[in-house]
Formats: structure tokens, sequence, C-alpha cells
């Protein structure tokens, strides 16, 4: 985890995280460089599932834990994953984009 912006804890030791730049955060919202990523840790190991993304910003978990919400800020989009298991052998099995 390099640049860590936001987290939403889903469990013990487990949570997902965005990391919201790689390089230096001025540069990359000047420039929108997709150089930021969403993750999840498992307690033991941490798991990128999306690379270059332009400024993942906020974070959450539908209440029965099958939907995860990101969204990235300079797209000005909401991402929708859906998880094939709860948590435990997390999948991602489709992304949706709704812009405003």
């Amino acid at each position: 985890m390099h640049s860590l912006n936001n987290l939403v804890v889903v469990g013990n030791d487990k949570f997902f995280f965005t990391n919201y730049y790689y390089l230096t955060k001025g540069l990359e919202i000047m420039f929108a460089l997709p150089t930021g990523n969403f993750g999840f840790f498992d307690g033991v190991h941490s798991t990128v599932l999306e690379t270059r993304l332009p400024c993942p910003n906020g974070i959450s978990v539908s209440p029965d834990g099958k939907l995860v919400f990101m969204t990235v800020l300079i797209e000005n989009a909401l991402f929708v994953y859906y998880s094939l298991v709860y948590f435990s052998s997390l999948r991602i099995r489709k992304r949706e984009s709704l812009t405003a």
C-alpha cells in the first residue's frame, strides 16, 4: 500500500483499500494520471484488484457484503464490484461505471 487513501473494514484483519496516487499528488491530479489502485487485505496478504485508476477515493461495502462501491475522483464515477464469495475468497465478477 503506497498512498493509502481510504479503507473499509469487513472482518477481523480484513479490509478493502484505495491507493490514491503513486508519484506525487499534484502531478497526478493535474494530468489525470491513472496511477492509483484498489485492493483487498485478507489478514495475511495484500492483493491489488484493479490498477491504473485516476485518483480512486471513497470505498464502501453493502450491508450484505455482496457489493463493493468505489469512487474515482477524476472520472466522476462510481464503480460497483460484485463479489462471488463473501471475503474469504474474494473474486471480482463485474464492474459498472456510473457517471453523474
